[in-house]
């Protein structure tokens, strides 16, 4: 059963900070998207946080307060760059990564000396964190390395049947994660966000830009996040959408051409980057839930919340981030293990991606089934599209479901398979493989 959604009335406010200093999980709106919160001095509350999010234990949860003055005592110190920021920017979309005090415990911060803290500007969240009487731990309210919610509607398909209880403010007005900024020694952008960088640097000079990290200092530093289940690839200038897959568009500003795509979500009819990060996250949920075979999106201005756009999208991109192959084989299960870490060690790829249907060889090699045949170089090309992957595997079988083969026939099946697949893509490598009695693979060499 879902969390029950109330309107964020002085009574459901009242019982959200009531059950947040309990150590219960509560979802409220901010400026930038929805937080997942409960009581950031509770150890035992944040360990929830974790559990349902399924959120690593290394990854930090920013603190959230709703008085300047709780800095002091969440923080060892406070630089003046660090002041002159909370002066010009808090509230705001900006967390600041500062030494954590001995108040906070090593679970929020993920065993770092630094605590990311920000005052959110969205009136619903300032009033929970005051009336909580505590700082509230709480990162975006969806499940680890997902699309992150900027209406109540998507924290409740997330992960509503584990939370105690969403309070519904309606769409976050920015609509992407507060900017972080570490400002320890020198000032360093982990995650670029709501506020733009180029008005963190009028305050306080260049700054640099972290790069991702497998051990983060901050929220989104991690290089898959953000992502949509369905696969994402952002478009490029040479980018062709092969014919029957079904590809969704997302588009900074109304597209001239929209033949290709199935469904087209607009950030911004203007082409502007606040309305088009506002809304961001919810055109890729719609997207996300067409029953499409990929997303293309559109790359942004990286100037002012553009970055904050790109980040995303690079990062919701490398969900399938790594080196790809493709391997038709027959369906026979037993041989796709010996394939797979074959074609890992020889070929230094991360993945392998397996098309399996009766005789693929013979239907290639003969060309005469011609429905099977398109089927094959559709999933090919979805494989290739979806994945990039440079190499296609012809792969062979000694002993298909207890028949064995003559060899010397499979193996000039699959030379012709190779020829068929060479002329459909011709700028992709194809090689074939042989499966032998002793269940090795060799590689098979051109008559």
């Amino acid at each position: 059963m879902s969390a029950e959604i109330l309107k964020p009335t002085e009574e459901a406010l009242k019982k959200a900070a009531s059950l947040i200093r309990k150590g219960g999980l509560v979802a409220f709106p901010t400026e930038t998207v929805y937080g997942l919160g409960t009581n950031a001095l509770d150890a035992n509350a944040v360990a929830k946080i974790f559990e349902v999010k399924q959120r690593p234990r290394f990854d930090p949860i920013i603190v959230h307060i709703a008085n300047l003055k709780d800095i002091e005592r969440l923080c060892r110190e406070v630089n003046e760059r660090a002041r002159m920021l909370i002066k010009k920017f808090l509230p705001g979309p900006l967390t600041l990564v500062l030494p954590k005090s001995d108040i906070v415990p090593d679970i929020v911060t993920a065993g770092l000396e630094t605590v990311a803290i920000r005052m959110p500007a969205h009136p619903v969240a300032l009033k929970l964190i005051k009336m909580a009487k505590v700082p509230i731990a709480a990162p975006s309210a969806n499940l680890f390395g997902c699309l992150s919610p900027t209406t109540a509607k998507h924290v409740a398909e997330q992960i509503g049947e584990n939370i105690d209880l969403i309070i519904d403010g309606g769409k976050c007005p920015i609509g992407i994660e507060s900017t972080v900024l570490e400002i320890v020694e020198k000032p360093l952008i982990l995650r670029p966000g709501g506020l733009p960088i180029e008005e963190i640097e009028k305050v306080i000079g260049k700054i640099e830009i972290s790069s991702l990290s497998k051990r983060p200092r901050s929220p989104g530093q991690l290089e898959r996040h953000y992502s949509p289940r369905t696969p994402l690839k952002i478009l490029k200038k040479d980018s062709v959408v092969p014919p029957g897959i079904k590809a969704g568009l997302l588009a900074f500003k109304p597209p001239e051409d929209k033949l290709s795509f199935e469904k087209i979500e607009v950030l911004s009819v203007s082409g502007d980057l606040r309305e088009a990060a506002c809304n961001f996250f919810s055109c890729l949920h719609r997207l996300d839930k067409a029953d499409l075979d990929i997303i293309y999106a559109e790359p942004v201005p990286e100037t002012g919340l553009g970055k904050a756009i790109m980040d995303r999208l690079r990062k919701a991109e490398g969900i399938k981030m790594g080196r790809f192959a493709t391997a038709i084989n027959c369906m026979d299960g037993r041989v796709q293990m010996p394939v797979t870490e074959y074609i890992k060690n020889k070929y230094e790829v991360d993945y392998v991606d397996m098309i399996t249907l009766p005789g693929p060889n013979k239907v290639l090699a003969e060309s005469k089934d011609k429905s099977t045949l398109e089927s094959i170089k559709r999933c090919i090309e979805i494989s290739l599209n979806l994945h990039s992957s440079k190499l296609i595997a012809i792969c062979g079988h000694f002993d298909c479901a207890g028949n064995p083969a003559n060899q010397e026939s499979q193996i000039k099946q699959i030379l012709d398979a190779i020829k068929v697949t060479k002329l459909w893509f011709p700028d992709v490598r194809v090689t074939g493989l042989w499966v032998n009695q002793s269940w090795k693979v060799e590689e098979v060499k051109c008559m």
